[in-house]
């Protein structure tokens, strides 16, 4: 009885049903042991943001940045590219990043010019992304830090870089990349 009550309490946490985010057969969203213990703290957020893990994409590279802003919404922001079309997707929950990811506040998918692609894919790699070590070690700390979690599938291969509000850098650069190319994906209403 404990154990079914434990499970949809799971499964209520996440925001829909047990096939997506709770099946035994379904791929995690990191590769066991790559982000440590706040794995499920940022599974969490992807889940309740109906997110899959980018293992899982139909297309050839992908990249996306998930914010878990401790005073401000969580947010996701997914570039992928097949060779011949790019498109972004951008996910904003109306909870915090710290536990609490609440429901999803807004969705939008949106088609990239290739250009548009090319500078943010360039801005990725420029930062050393492939090459940076997943975690630093850091925990929240502050009124105001916020969790910038980078993940990027490229032909088979996945990376993860997790990182406590980076304050300057190539790393913080390339998700600033990433943040501002949201805007035009962002329905007007919500455009802050």
């Amino acid at each position: 009885m404990k154990m079914l009550l434990a499970l949809m309490l799971m499964v209520g946490a996440c925001g829909h049903g047990s096939s997506q985010c709770m099946n035994r057969n379904a791929k995690p969203y990191f590769p066991y042991g790559t982000v440590g213990s706040t794995g499920n703290l940022y599974s969490a957020h992807l889940c309740a943001m109906e997110e899959r893990p980018l293992r899982s994409s139909a297309a050839t590279r992908t990249y996306r940045l998930l914010l878990l802003r401790k005073c401000d919404h969580p947010l996701s922001i997914r570039i992928e590219s097949d060779g011949t079309k790019a498109t972004m997707g951008v996910v904003e929950m109306d909870g915090t990043g710290e536990s609490k990811p609440g429901k999803i506040l807004w969705r939008k998918e949106c088609p990239m010019e290739p250009d548009e692609w090319r500078a943010l894919e360039d801005a990725i790699t420029d930062s050393g992304f492939w090459e940076t070590p997943t975690n630093e070690g850091k925990a929240w700390q502050g009124v105001d830090n916020s969790q910038w979690v980078l993940e990027g599938y490229q032909e088979g291969t996945y990376h993860v870089v997790a990182r406590l509000s980076p304050e300057s850098g190539p790393f913080r650069a390339a998700g600033e990349a990433l943040f501002r190319a949201r805007l035009r994906c962002m329905p007007k209403s919500q455009a802050r």
